[in-house]
């Protein structure tokens, strides 16, 4: 449950690139394609990303685009996985307790929002996180700003997390908050 640790991995990678600027497709002009997962959950993403497995083992869905700077992952645990593991009932609470549980204390996060929240009916908590990342830039400022939602389903809990560099941030909050809202357990 190294949830952030893996968050840090791929935003190592944001501070090998000089500089992200968003370019190329206006936001009139972006398809949106679906994405399922059978027996899981389905969710829109938008064209200008594509699927990279290498930014987590543990994501289930994984979609960036490297160039632009922008990054989504899902991850999902199965109740019956959380039960095999000896966590017979948890509720959305306990299930963010696990994760505050096994948070990297390296990384230099900042919260800056928390709310209760519903997605699709669902209930969920909403964080939005700043990640500095001047250390990883060789002392150059830098930072990410991360949106994580944590999904309470039926069949388990979902973990959402879509991100880019700061500056970038206001330029792609509506598609994040696309993808979001376009989750459905299925």
């Amino acid at each position: 449950m190294r949830l952030y640790f893996i968050l840090v991995s791929v935003l190592i990678l944001l501070s090998g690139c000089d500089a992200f600027t968003p370019k190329g497709e206006s936001h009139k002009e972006v398809k949106w394609l679906n994405y399922a997962i059978k027996d899981a959950f389905a969710m829109q993403y938008p064209s200008y990303l594509s699927k990279d497995d290498s930014l987590s083992p543990k994501a289930t869905m994984a979609f960036c685009d490297k160039t632009k700077g922008v990054f989504c992952m899902v991850i999902y645990e199965s109740r019956d996985t959380l039960a095999f593991s000896g966590y017979d009932s948890v509720s959305l609470s306990d299930y963010i307790g696990l994760l505050k549980q096994n948070e990297d204390s390296g990384l230099k996060l900042k919260l800056l929002s928390e709310k209760k929240a519903k997605v699709n009916g669902l209930n969920a908590v909403d964080y939005f996180i700043e990640n500095d990342l001047t250390a990883e830039n060789n002392g150059i400022p830098m930072s990410s700003l991360l949106k994580k939602v944590v999904i309470e389903g039926d069949k388990g809990f979902f973990q959402i997390y879509v991100w880019c560099v700061s500056e970038d941030f206001e330029y792609y909050k509506n598609d994040f908050n696309k993808m979001i809202s376009s989750f459905r357990e299925i």
